[in-house]
């Protein structure tokens, strides 16, 4: 077990962030390179994880819980560790084509945000103490509400300040419950809590406490309310790494203390409540998503959709007979989600930069680039409708198998109910993209369409690295359904939910 595969996982990214920052590194140089140790930290922790697993843990500093802090990981965290790579680096790439279109003054920003926020994503994966989660959430937020504002348009301006009173409230409210639990035991260590911990008042509450703080941050129902602005006004890389990793990782943590911390309290009510909230998430999202003009709209409300789906987890957890089964379809949606959703915000981003506007009502498909574009955005809405053979497809029908299995039929038709729905808004959205474009219907009469914009509507070209990127992802995401097999060999037959305090 390698003492370095968390050190360079984690600081590879901070330090590029520095050398951005201070020496002016280019920021595409500084992705790429960090991403080439990230990676071989991730394969190499891949191969501990399969070899030595469920879990393997590192005591920092050599000392021991409750007085050292310590980083844990298992194939889960793998599965994250590398779909946050892939969004990362791709999400690099991207920007190098479209910041100088789109924000050409905010580029150094941009990259040292970029990087931090990808550092401190890393070190929530593998963190293992209640403190340090909160130290990289308040981390990864800052990231994110930098990078929201980087356009510096009132509406951007606006929407990153309301994520940033939003999750502070959440991080506050994360806080306190930390604090219960401190003072009542006396420890941060998950492992080392779960150990000792009891049901009384101050445990409960702090689940509360917690579970909301978390649920702010994952933007679920009714504690949405700030996700469809932010993911919606950010330029269009910062609004895939929010939606495809940042609620993600959010999530992760969640299903953690589920799954492991408090994993005593979840019985049937308390599943059925976060079932429940999940319920409501993926109906809401997907009405709003139906309701939306602006293509960027309509995948911003999806995230919301789709994390509720993800929440149906936890009462199919509690009733089936078959819980490795439903982790297996869990980690395959988070994971195909997070490709798909990059690939249809890279695509709306090269179709706002094409038509200068993302309005569904005066888009229109082309060929071309574009034609590449609209194949992407329809891979990538495949694999989030739940399409065979995609990767969304396989995740939501392990989870719909344990759900059958364990005779969760109310929640079994909700899963159908949910993919009828992404069905319904990604086919909206798609509908343009053969729909011809009179380009002369909206001009009051006597004047002529501008020369310079071309058959296709578009005013600009869009840069050849913005489709290779988009359509990479997307590919990534029906990619996984062909991988299935692979992918269940290294998550393991077994549900391992807490390693063990000595590693």
């Amino acid at each position: 077990m390698a003492e370095w595969i968390p050190v360079v996982i984690i600081f590879a990214p901070l330090l590029a962030a520095v050398l951005v920052f201070t020496q002016s590194m280019r920021g595409t140089v500084a992705t790429l390179t960090a991403g080439a140790f990230v990676l071989a930290g991730v394969v190499a922790l891949g191969a501990d994880v399969f070899r030595l697993g469920p879990w393997i843990t590192w005591q920092l500093g050599g000392w021991p819980v409750p007085l050292g802090l310590r980083w844990q990981a298992d194939s889960f965290t793998v599965a994250m560790l590398a779909m946050t790579h892939v969004v990362a680096v791709s999400g690099g790439l991207y920007s190098r084509g479209f910041l100088p279109a789109a924000l050409p003054s905010a580029q150094r920003h941009f990259w040292t945000l970029w990087l931090f926020g990808w550092a401190s994503m890393n070190s929530l994966l593998l963190a293992a103490d209640l403190f340090n989660i909160y130290v990289g959430l308040e981390f990864m937020a800052l990231a994110a509400v930098g990078l929201i504002s980087l356009s510096r348009e009132t509406e951007a301006l606006r929407a990153a300040m309301r994520y940033f009173l939003v999750t502070l409230f959440g991080s506050m409210l994360y806080l306190l419950g930390v604090a219960l639990l401190y003072g009542q035991y006396g420890l941060l260590d998950q492992a080392a809590l779960a150990a000792v911990l009891a049901p009384g008042p101050a445990s409960g509450s702090a689940a509360v406490l917690m579970t909301l703080g978390l649920l702010i941050k994952t933007a679920l129902f009714p504690l949405h309310f700030w996700l469809p602005s932010a993911h919606g006004k950010a330029p269009a890389p910062v609004s895939a790494l929010l939606s495809a990793v940042v609620v993600a990782v959010c999530f992760t943590i969640l299903y953690r203390f589920w799954t492991g911390l408090f994993l005593a309290f979840l019985q049937e009510q308390p599943a059925m409540i976060l079932g429940g909230i999940g319920l409501a998430s993926m109906l809401w999202g997907g009405l709003q998503a139906l309701r939306q003009q602006r293509l960027k709209m309509i995948v911003a409300y999806s995230t919301i959709a789709q994390f509720g789906n993800v929440m149906l987890f936890f009462p199919v957890f509690v009733s089936s007979g078959q819980p490795a089964l439903a982790w297996h379809g869990m980690v395959m949606l988070i994971v195909a989600h997070g490709l798909a959703k990059a690939a249809l915000f890279f695509a709306a981003g090269c179709i706002q930069l094409a038509h200068g506007h993302d309005q569904l009502r005066d888009l229109s498909g082309g060929s071309g680039r574009m034609g590449w574009v609209w194949l992407a955005f329809a891979l990538a809405g495949a694999s989030i409708v739940g399409l065979p053979p995609t990767g969304g497809f396989v995740g939501k029908w392990w989870l719909l198998q344990a759900a059958l299995l364990g005779e969760a039929w109310f929640w079994a038709v909700a899963m159908v109910l949910g993919a009828l729905l992404s069905g319904a808004y990604m086919y909206r959205s798609l509908e343009v993209a053969w729909r011809p474009k009179d380009l002369s219907a909206d001009l009051p009469m006597g004047l002529a369409v501008n020369p310079s914009v071309d058959t296709e509507g578009t005013a600009r070209s869009v840069p050849g690295m913005l489709v290779v990127v988009t359509m990479l992802c997307a590919l990534g995401a029906v990619a996984l359904g062909f991988l299935a097999l692979s992918m269940a060999a290294l998550l393991g037959q077994t549900f391992a939910p807490l390693p063990g305090i000595g590693g």
